[in-house]
């Protein structure tokens, strides 16, 4: 039987539109439709913080809500990172050149560098919330969980206006987060994702992640009654084709590592092919492998 190591559940970079802070909206607004040249003019020596925001209140900075799949920057598409550090260094305050620069740092997989600019775009706007996912990937790539869930809870202490599924969201991460310490032998981080887990549930009652992540990290804490309920409870929730493959693909963990039994796990990792055959779907790595 295939053994894959990880549980898979980490997302990739995540995308809030509207979690940019409002400050820098109009800023995001003038690159989208006029490109990079024009970002100068915008920008400015303050920052990105317009004259309209200021006298609008707009500097709380309070995120938007969660809506359509655009992603911050996407009208500098074009923009180079040599070109990018040329506009930090023109505009020195500015935090979202800094987060596009960090960006594209990360994007190059030079997440070191990438970190550095990110926490730098930070300190000028704490309310750039985009920058928070960002600074988190980059620790995901350089296999930091422990890190990742540092940068995720700074977010919910310092953002008391987060709207609720992107508060859940972020519960979800700092899970999965803790999941991959757990599984590394932290037993006190998988009680921790559990907790997390939970809190999402609640606050994203529709969501499946963070069942299906409350499931795996069941598993690793050898939890197999608990386990097999709550992958259970997935399929009785009417799930669409990739959660339903999860909660099958953990059914098949659950067999295979509480009794042994590897033609039940067979089948539960057929009827995952099944639900959604665009993926693998096989025995995870959350504990020692069976010969």
């Amino acid at each position: 039987m295939t053994q894959m190591l990880g549980c898979g559940c980490q997302p990739r970079p995540p995308k809030y539109p509207g979690t940019i802070s409002m400050a820098c909206r109009s800023t995001n607004q003038v690159i989208t439709s006029l490109g990079l040249a024009t970002v100068l003019l915008a920008v400015g020596s303050g920052g990105c913080t317009s004259k309209d925001d200021e006298r609008s209140g707009d500097r709380n900075r309070a995120p938007e809500q969660v809506a359509a799949d655009s992603s911050a920057g996407s009208g500098m598409a074009g923009a180079s990172i040599n070109e990018l550090r040329r506009m930090s260094q023109a505009h020195p305050n500015s935090a979202y050149v800094r987060y596009l620069l960090g960006v594209r740092l990360r994007e190059g997989e030079q997440c070191e560098e990438a970190i550095q600019v990110l926490e730098e775009a930070i300190a000028l706007d704490e309310a750039l919330v985009d920058a928070y996912f960002e600074l988190a990937w980059c620790y995901h790539s350089l296999r930091k969980p422990l890190d990742q869930v540092r940068v995720y809870e700074r977010l919910l202490g310092k953002e008391e206006n987060l709207p609720t599924e992107v508060r859940g969201s972020l519960h979800t991460y700092i899970g999965n987060s803790r999941l991959q310490l757990a599984i590394r032998g932290d037993e006190a981080s998988g009680t921790r994702a559990l907790e997390h887990y939970r809190t999402a549930q609640l606050l994203t009652p529709d969501a499946h992640g963070p069942i299906l992540g409350e499931g795996r990290t069941l598993i690793v804490l050898q939890r197999w009654k608990e386990a097999e309920a709550t992958f259970r409870r997935v399929l009785q929730s009417t799930p669409g084709p990739r959660s339903e493959a999860l909660a099958y693909e953990g059914l098949a963990n659950v067999a295979w590592y509480a009794r042994a039994d590897r033609k039940a796990a067979e089948q539960f990792l057929a009827k995952a092919r099944q639900a959604d055959p665009t993926a693998e779907w096989a025995i995870r790595e959350f504990l020692a492998p069976r010969k």
